[in-house]
C-alpha cells in the first residue's frame, strides 16, 4: 500500500518529463445536522468539518495518454457514528487507500484518509482506444438514477459530483462513425466471478439517442437499454436494466423522465423510478437495507417506486439555485400508507472561473430510526442539515 502511494507521488512530482500537466482541486466543506432524538442521547446538533485535496497529473500525446489522481482528506466530526468510513467498492481489485483516526473522544473524532482514485493508461487510434487501470465508467441517461450505470452511480443527493469514483478495469472502445460507440469493459474481481460488459450507444432519427447493454456483473447477468430525445418542446428519456442472479432470481430496474426549460431559463426535471426488488412495506426494509448492490450504489433506494422532481435556475449573473424533492410511499405495520420525503435546496455563487461557493439545506421527512437503529422509511432517518462548500481548482 505505502509503496503504491510512494510510486504515485514519484510519478506526480518527477521532473523527468516536462509535458505533464499538474492541477489540483481543493475543497473545504462544513456540515451541521440536528440529532435524531430517537437514536441519540444528545439534544444538540452535530457538525462535520472536512478539507480535501485532489492532486491530478495528466499527460497526452497523439497516440496515448495517462492520468493519476491522489485524493487526501481530513475530517473532524462531533458524532462518530454518523460518519463511519464507506465500504470499499467491489470493483476495485486493490483498495490503494487507508484511513487513520486520531484524537478521538467520547463524542468527537478526527480522521485522515487518502486514496488513489485514478491511475490509468490509454492508447488511442482514429477509430478505437484501449485503456487499463483505475478509471471512471459512467453510463446512463437518467438525471437522478441511471439503471445502465452497472458499476455504481452517484446518489441524487450527492453534493460532490465532479469526479466519479475510479474502478479497476480494462476497457476497449470502437467508434464506427462520429455518432456511435461500442465499449467493452472487463473487471477482474478480488473475490467471486469477474465482470464483463458490452455497451453500445448511437444517435439516429434526428437527435434521438439510444443505448444497449449486456454482460455479467457481480455474478449476475444484466441486459439493458435506453432511449432519449426531444419531442413537443420536452426532453424525454427512458432507461431499464434487467438482472438475473446465479440463483435465477430476476429483477427489473427502470426510470422514465422529462425535462423542460421555461422562457426565463428555469429548468424543470421530473423522473419516476421503479425497482422490482424494492420494498412496499416497512416490515420488508431489513431484507434490502444491507444488500451488497445497495451498498455499492447499484441499487440506490429502498422503496420499489419513487418520484423525483428538480428545478434549477441561473440568476444575477453569478448565482445558480436548485431544488430537489424525492417522494416515496410505503405501508406501515398497520397497512396504512406512510409518505417519506427528502428536500434539498442549494445556492451556488461563482467566485471566479476556477472557484465557487455552495450553500445547501436538506431535510428528510418520515419515520425515523428506532432506538435499536432500525430504518423505518426511505428518508425519515436523514437529519435536518445545513452545509457549505468552497471549491478551488489551481
Amino acid at each position: 500500500m505505502i509503496r503504491a502511494i510512494v510510486l504515485l507521488l514519484a510519478m506526480m512530482f518527477s521532473s523527468a518529463g516536462k509535458a505533464e500537466e499538474m492541477s489540483q482541486r481543493f475543497s473545504l466543506f462544513a456540515l451541521c445536522f440536528a440529532a435524531d432524538m430517537e437514536t441519540s442521547d444528545s439534544e444538540t446538533g452535530h457538525c462535520l468539518q472536512q478539507q480535501s485535496l485532489r492532486f491530478m497529473l495528466d499527460d497526452s500525446s497523439e497516440s496515448s495518454s495517462w492520468a493519476t489522481h491522489l485524493k487526501v482528506r481530513n475530517q473532524y466530526f462531533s458524532d462518530a457514528y454518523a460518519y463511519a468510513p464507506k465500504a470499499t467498492s467491489p470493483f476495485r481489485y486493490q483498495s490503494l487507500s487507508d484511513s487513520y483516526a486520531t484524537d478521538c473522544g467520547e463524542r468527537d473524532c478526527s480522521r485522515f484518509d487518502y486514496e488513489v482514485d485514478r491511475a490509468l493508461y490509454r492508447w488511442q487510434q482514429s477509430q478505437m482506444d484501449l485503456s487499463i487501470g483505475r478509471q471512471a465508467v459512467d453510463w446512463g441517461s437518467g438525471r437522478f438514477w441511471q439503471p445502465l450505470n452497472v458499476f455504481g452511480a452517484f446518489s441524487p443527493t450527492d453534493i460532490d459530483t465532479d469526479f466519479k469514483n475510479g474502478i479497476d478495469v480494462l476497457t476497449a472502445s470502437w467508434y464506427p462513425n462520429p455518432f456511435a460507440s461500442l465499449t467493452g469493459v472487463y473487471q477482474p474481481a478480488m473475490q467471486g466471478e469477474d465482470s464483463g460488459v458490452l455497451h453500445y450507444r448511437a444517435q439516429f432519427a434526428d437527435q434521438l439517442e439510444g443505448a444497449a447493454l449486456i454482460g455479467s456483473v457481480i455474478d449476475d447477468w444484466v441486459v439493458g437499454a435506453s432511449l432519449e430525445g426531444p419531442m413537443g418542446g420536452f426532453g424525454w428519456r427512458w432507461e431499464m436494466l434487467a438482472r438475473q442472479s446465479a440463483s435465477d432470481a430476476r429483477s427489473l430496474f427502470s426510470i422514465a423522465g422529462m425535462d423542460y426549460q421555461f422562457s426565463d431559463g428555469t429548468v424543470l426535471i421530473v423522473e419516476g423510478y421503479y425497482h422490482s426488488d424494492g420494498v412496499d412495506r416497512e416490515q420488508q426494509i431489513p431484507m434490502v437495507s444491507d444488500n451488497m448492490l445497495r451498498m455499492a450504489n447499484i441499487r440506490p433506494q429502498l422503496a420499489s417506486q419513487l418520484l423525483g422532481v428538480g428545478a434549477s435556475k441561473n440568476f444575477l449573473a453569478l448565482w445558480q439555485g436548485s431544488y430537489l424533492l424525492l417522494f416515496s410511499v410505503m405501508d406501515d405495520i398497520d397497512q396504512q400508507a406512510e409518505i417519506s420525503l427528502l428536500q434539498q435546496v442549494s445556492l451556488t455563487y461563482s467566485l471566479s472561473d476556477e472557484s465557487d461557493l455552495l450553500l445547501l439545506w436538506a431535510a428528510g421527512v418520515g419515520k425515523s430510526r428506532t432506538s435499536e437503529g432500525r430504518v423505518r422509511s426511505e428518508f425519515g432517518d436523514i437529519p435536518w442539515s445545513m452545509a457549505a462548500r468552497f471549491r478551488l481548482y489551481f
